[in-house]
């Protein structure tokens, strides 16, 4: 969807590590942080601040809106990306909300907090379904003609048909299975938990277990031919050859960080939960090229409608940033 973008708003993030004397009092590097290709990346500015509730964790682009899970409010908001701002009322789920999937008319949410998925009709807006899953949901993601769910607590993946709700297969991965991705083919599973992440071939649930290099691989990306790993206790992102599973890359970034996404100019961007920055890396210099000052306890950053999509897990805004 073509969007216009209000430029009038719109501003450039302040650079927290743009030049040696301010690389040097982070400890960083000019050749740590990838300065010297900083010339040739594409602008990131902030085109809107979105006010969505209480610890929006995770947007999510679904039919002509940008859907915004609400982890410390127990609600689900839409924004409207024409203009911005929050379309109707805010959608009352169960506790803790974070993942979103959607599948057919419906969107599933997982409640961490409650043990449970909720089905939300597009059609209603309302909860039509409850299903209990395992302990402490993570994510839900909508893959390969299936819903995936991981359960943090219990170092499983279950397997869903988002037609019936009907459990079609429960997958011991081990570990606190974290975020979902569907990526290259397979469904790929984070961790909250050791040094590895883990693959699964949905023609066959098998799973294969990949070491990630780094402690905590909570959440991962698809990028220039690799898939990028986001190391929450290492405040690390390793670049993992997909073919050979080796690690190409170890890049040292912010504290704590999150679930990373790939912009338009093919740049990764890392949100710091730990101290509130979002680390630039650049796949050409597999290193950082700038630190970008952002709100309280940055958490996902997610494409949608052209954009980057960034949610603030210790605030209240989805900040929306465009690259190039």
């Amino acid at each position: 969807m073509a969007v216009a973008l209000k430029r009038r708003e719109a501003r450039p993030f302040a650079a927290v590590c743009s030049a040696s004397a301010a690389c040097a009092v982070l400890g960083l590097t000019p050749a740590a942080t990838g300065l010297a290709s900083s010339e040739s990346v594409a602008p990131a500015t902030i085109v809107a601040r979105i006010t969505t509730g209480r610890r929006p964790c995770l947007a999510a682009p679904i039919r002509r809106y940008v859907w915004v899970s609400n982890y410390g409010g127990s609600t689900l908001a839409r924004v409207n990306p024409n203009t911005n701002r929050l379309a109707g009322r805010k959608i009352k789920v169960g506790f803790q909300p974070c993942g979103l999937a959607v599948a057919g008319g419906n969107v599933w949410v997982d409640g961490y907090g409650t043990s449970r998925i909720e089905r939300v009709s597009l059609k209603t807006l309302k909860v039509s379904r409850r299903i209990r899953v395992g302990a402490a949901p993570w994510d839900v993601r909508y893959a390969a003609g299936s819903l995936w769910v991981s359960n943090n607590f219990d170092g499983t993946v279950w397997r869903l048909n988002p037609a019936t709700g009907r459990v079609l297969r429960k997958i011991r991965t081990g570990g606190g299975p974290a975020n979902i991705s569907f990526l290259l083919g397979s469904i790929w599973v984070g961790s909250t938990s050791g040094r590895s992440v883990f693959q699964i071939d949905p023609s066959t649930n098998r799973v294969t277990t990949v070491s990630a290099g780094g402690d905590a691989p909570t959440s991962l990306e698809e990028s220039a031919a690799s898939i990028w790993i986001a190391n929450r206790d290492s405040n690390t992102v390793t670049r993992l050859d997909p073919v050979s599973a080796q690690v190409l890359a170890t890049i040292p970034v912010g504290a704590n960080p999150h679930w990373l996404a790939a912009g338009s100019d093919g740049t990764l961007f890392v949100p710091n939960n730990g101290d509130n920055t979002v680390s630039r890396i650049d796949p050409a210099a597999n290193a950082v090229t700038e630190t970008l000052r952002v709100g309280p306890g940055p958490i996902v950053i997610r494409r949608a409608v052209g954009d980057l999509w960034l949610t603030h897990l210790r605030g209240t805004q989805v900040w929306r940033i465009h690259v190039g």
